[in-house]
């Protein structure tokens, strides 16, 4: 395997954990409309891209969700709820590799509601130690299209088989993977650390003990 230099992470449900995915919201919508449903699906997408403002987003959100929510406050509140804690071991994780001098990073899809969550350095400290971040809304364009793989090669310095990448949704794995990355598929509900960790252990990036040899 030719020599890894860069660790790039997802981050919802790889680094950081999600009290519900926008699929869930997405489905309780399409149960009480299925028209309105699609059109907040639409402009979630594009919202995610950076091609749709804050409030338009989250006026829509709040006309199509009224059944939910009392006030277009709430509905704001509720939506930035999704984000939540790291998941345990992940600030040890970036941490063990940065000091073996590898270069860190994140590729999301995200939008500016989420961003400015993340960005609370107290609550998120492997996040905010990254070195390279990627993010959907700055670059107006979502994994699996290339051109946001593109961009985290520009910005880091690093290509292809220089890069290891971690993402729960497969079609992004896959991406990844045609794009000439190494990558790998985390899944959310389980211990994302170990995971990892396993992997890079595998792969020869991280040392190997007694107990995994």
């Amino acid at each position: 395997m030719a020599a890894i230099r860069c660790v790039c992470f997802d981050l919802g449900g790889v680094m950081i954990k999600l009290r519900r995915h926008w699929t869930d919201i997405y489905h309780d919508q399409q149960s009480q409309n299925e028209e309105s449903a699609e059109q907040l699906h639409r402009c979630y997408k594009q919202f995610e891209k950076g091609l749709v403002g804050e409030e338009e987003f989250l006026s829509l959100f709040f006309s199509c969700s009224k059944h939910l929510f009392s006030s277009r406050i709430e509905a704001a509140e509720y939506y930035s709820s999704i984000i939540d804690d790291e998941y345990p071991g992940v600030q040890q994780l970036v941490e063990k590799l940065q000091d073996l001098k590898f270069h860190t990073g994140c590729l999301s899809n995200t939008n500016a509601v989420h961003h400015r969550i993340f960005s609370n350095e107290g609550k998120y400290p492997a996040y905010s130690s990254l070195r390279t971040k990627i993010f959907s809304f700055k670059e107006n364009c979502m994994k699996p299209d290339r051109r946001v793989y593109e961009a985290f090669e520009r910005s880091s310095g690093f290509s292809g088989k220089d890069i290891v990448f971690f993402d729960d949704k497969k079609e992004n794995v896959q991406a990844a993977i045609d794009f000439g990355w190494h990558a790998f598929l985390i899944d959310p509900e389980a211990d994302t650390s170990e995971q990892m960790h396993t992997l890079l252990t595998q792969i020869g990036v991280l040392p190997c003990n007694h107990s995994c040899c």
